[in-house]
C-alpha cells in the first residue's frame, strides 16, 4: 500500500511539474508575442530603422510570416546614441523563443536616437521584405516565466524521485540471493 501511495504522489507531483513547465513556456512565448504589439518601432529588412530609445534592454523580433531559418539568418547592426555599435545574430542568442514571432536578439540601449539595420545572411536582400520590430524586454515577465519553468523541472524531478523511490529501495536491499541471508 505504501508503494501505491508513493506512485500516486509521484504522478501528481509530475503532473504539477508538467503544468508549471507548460505554463511558464506559454508565458515566455506570450512575452515575445507582446513585443510585436507593444513595440518601440517597426521596420523592414533591409532598411535602416531609427527610433528614440530609453535606457533599457531591447529585443528585435521578426513578425509572424518569418520562418526559423530567416530568424537564424538575420544579422542586425545597432548604433546607439553614444555611437557605440553592437551586432546581433539570430543564430546566437542567450534566450531564443520561437512562437508566432521569431526572436533575433537583444541589446542594451542608452537614451537617445538609435539606428538598427538588419539583413538576411546568404540571401538576396533586394528581394526580401521581412518586417521586424524593436521593443523593450519585459524583464519581470520573462524572469517570472523562466523561474516557473525551472520550478516545474524541480517538481517533475521530485515527482519521479517520490514515485520510484520505493522500487529503488527494494532493489538496493535485495542482495545477491534475492534478499535472503544465511548465518555465518
Amino acid at each position: 500500500m505504501h508503494n501505491l501511495g508513493a506512485i500516486i504522489g509521484g504522478v501528481l507531483l509530475g503532473g504539477v511539474g508538467l503544468l508549471l513547465i507548460i505554463g511558464g513556456s506559454l508565458a515566455l512565448v506570450s512575452e515575445q508575442a507582446l513585443r510585436t504589439v507593444d513595440n518601440a518601432a517597426e521596420g523592414r529588412i533591409p532598411e535602416t530603422l531609427r527610433f528614440n530609445a530609453e535606457e533599457a534592454r531591447y529585443g528585435v523580433v521578426l513578425f509572424i510570416t518569418a520562418t526559423d531559418s530567416e530568424a537564424n539568418d538575420t544579422r542586425c547592426q545597432v548604433t546607439l546614441a553614444n555611437e557605440e555599435r553592437k551586432s546581433i545574430r539570430g543564430d546566437i542568442q542567450a534566450v531564443s523563443v520561437s512562437g508566432r514571432s521569431k526572436s533575433v536578439g537583444e541589446f542594451e540601449a542608452v537614451e537617445g536616437s538609435t539606428e538598427i539595420t538588419c539583413r538576411l545572411e546568404g540571401r538576396d536582400n533586394d528581394l526580401v521584405s521581412q518586417r521586424f520590430a524593436v521593443a523593450k524586454i519585459h524583464e519581470r515577465w520573462r524572469t517570472g516565466a523562466l523561474v516557473v519553468i525551472g520550478l516545474g523541472v524541480v517538481v517533475l524531478l521530485l515527482g519521479i524521485w517520490v514515485g520510484f523511490r520505493p522500487m529503488w529501495r527494494k532493489q538496493k536491499g535485495a542482495g545477491q540471493f534475492g534478499g535472503t541471508s544465511r548465518p555465518a
